[in-house]
């Protein structure tokens, strides 16, 4: 099997004093995720590593994607129970796999997922937000977004959200040759707008050296959060270029 480029990167940000972002990646299994642990909650870092862990040790049992996200939030759910962490920490997840010439991409949270194509960038992903229902439902603008006092304030998680079932939100496609995903913690996408992202995307660098631009750029518009950023090529595995070691 060919590898992928791909290049990731996280940084704590200017602000916070800790990371609870994390993520993971298994590249045999062309597997990549963020968990972005949530900041109001202590021990949202415990709760990021636990569904990064959960997530990739799951597939790797042969459960689908929409699957390890559930048992993710089942295991955070029981470290709560069993006395790790704090009773209310949670996290975000969204992930990345590709099967052969087809990806899938899962998640919970306003973690997101881009798709950089023939010069278009698309999100693929639809952030699990009280502003967001509002959008959809045509109470708000679309333009109120990303500057709304509530934007931050998630309606599905892993972990906090014990008393109903985890909806996992999924979607698939067919690989053309052409497709780098871009998936990234909202510490990104809240410095960044689009157009930078889609010019850095476009520009020169390889996968590593954009990711590290992107969280750079991030950080000079005010690294208000974490930020963590993983860039995946589809490319190399249609022409057979291999990953550099």
């Amino acid at each position: 099997m060919e590898h992928l480029h791909f290049g990731c990167a996280t940084h704590p940000g200017l602000v916070r004093q800790r990371n609870e972002d994390c993520y993971g990646m298994d590249e045999q299994r062309r597997l990549w995720l963020v968990a972005d642990g949530l900041g109001g909650h202590d021990a949202g870092d415990i709760a990021a590593q636990i569904a990064v862990e959960q997530i990739l040790d799951t597939v790797r049992e042969g459960a689908t994607l929409e699957e390890a996200i559930v048992s993710a939030h089942q295991a955070i759910l029981d470290a709560i129970r069993s006395g790790v962490g704090r009773p209310e920490m949670g996290t975000t997840a969204v992930a990345l796999k590709i099967n052969e010439h087809n990806y899938e991409i899962a998640w919970v949270g306003d973690s997101r997922a881009y798709l950089w194509s023939d010069g278009q960038l698309i999100q693929i992903s639809r952030d699990h937000t009280v502003v967001q229902e509002l959008v959809d439902q045509g109470f708000l603008p679309r333009s109120r977004l990303k500057n709304h006092p509530y934007s931050n304030i998630l309606n599905r998680t892993l972990g906090v959200t014990h008393d109903r079932p985890l909806d996992v939100e999924k979607i698939s496609g067919a690989l053309q040759g052409n497709e780098v995903f871009l998936l990234c913690s909202d510490g990104l996408t809240n410095e960044l707008d689009d157009e930078v992202i889609r010019e850095v995307l476009g520009g020169d660098g390889d996968e590593q050296e954009k990711v590290d631009q992107l969280v750079e750029l991030a950080l000079c518009s005010g690294g208000s959060d974490n930020i963590t950023a993983i860039l995946v090529n589809t490319r190399s595995s249609f022409n057979g270029r291999a990953l550099p070691k």
